[in-house]
């Protein structure tokens, strides 16, 4: 199948899963058989801001505001804009280094399908922890109902 068939086919499996087409055990089976496979990415310049970062109740990271140019107090993260939805005041971003997170080859399929299994729909467990410093981050940890995630495949 070729990589178009297969991202549209994983964009219609939560739908699937969801009415009751597919268990999340077929679901996780099709994509382990198929693999990952990047995303398409439109052809359209991106504008690059700074997301300036703070904190909720719980400890996790926030954006407190978007600034055009970099702020020259606080913790602040370069932030791509892809597109914008005026009618409800959406916009949908990309954060630059938080799309990689590296382990060993063997344990990585494992880990990408729990990770799968346990951040959609209403069944969101999981959450990372994020190294901030020189106007970079990096993903540290993934953490799945709160085991990292090294733990959670043992």
């Amino acid at each position: 199948m070729n990589k178009k068939a297969i991202r549209w086919l994983y964009g219609e499996l939560p739908r699937l899963v969801e009415q009751g087409v597919l268990t999340p055990d077929a679901d996780a089976k099709l994509r382990a058989h198929y693999g990952v496979v990047e995303e398409a990415r439109p052809a359209r310049l991106a504008v690059i801001i700074f997301g300036v970062l703070g904190a909720d109740s719980n400890g996790f990271a926030t954006v407190e505001r978007l600034e055009r140019e970099a702020p020259a107090g606080g913790t602040a993260l370069p932030i791509q804009v892809n597109w914008t939805e005026e009618k409800n005041g959406q916009v949908h971003i990309a954060w630059t280094g938080l799309d990689r997170f590296y382990m060993t080859e063997k344990k990585a399929p494992a880990a990408e399908e729990a990770y799968r299994a346990h951040n959609r729909g209403a069944n969101r467990s999981c959450h990372v922890t994020v190294r901030v410093g020189g106007g970079r981050a990096v993903i540290e940890n993934l953490f799945i109902e709160d085991k990292p995630i090294r733990e959670w495949l043992k």
